[in-house]
């Protein structure tokens, strides 16, 4: 079973905050998650490749998974910036306008 300090040092990580009706459902949550990878670690995978991706199919020397166009450099038309503007809820000139990201003060995420 996941400790109530795991779960409020995965929480910390995360930067939010529980309370302690939550930090017992997510020991539940995590335990039983936990349970889960332990059913797979019983799977025999001897003699099977690794893969990245489910497609393995190559075409044009690219893996499956691209089907992308060719990244081509390409000039950008004033209409098509104009559209794709029109799609975004906050814009100022040219430039996109997102909420500021609230961080928590005098925390620190780096552990060096």
């Amino acid at each position: 079973m996941i400790t109530k300090e795991q779960v409020q040092h995965i929480a910390n990580l995360a930067h939010i905050q529980l309370q302690e009706q939550e930090v017992e459902r997510f020991q539940k949550d995590f335990a039983s998650i936990l349970e889960y990878f332990e059913i797979l670690n019983e799977v025999d995978v001897a003699g099977i490749d690794p893969m990245t991706h489910s497609g393995t199919e190559e075409k044009k020397g690219r893996p499956a998974y691209w089907r992308g166009r060719e990244d081509k450099p390409r000039r950008e038309t004033e209409e098509r910036r104009g559209k794709l503007l029109s799609l975004f809820p906050l814009v100022k000139g040219k430039f996109l306008q997102v909420p500021q990201v609230p961080w928590q003060s005098g925390k620190s995420t780096n552990n060096s």
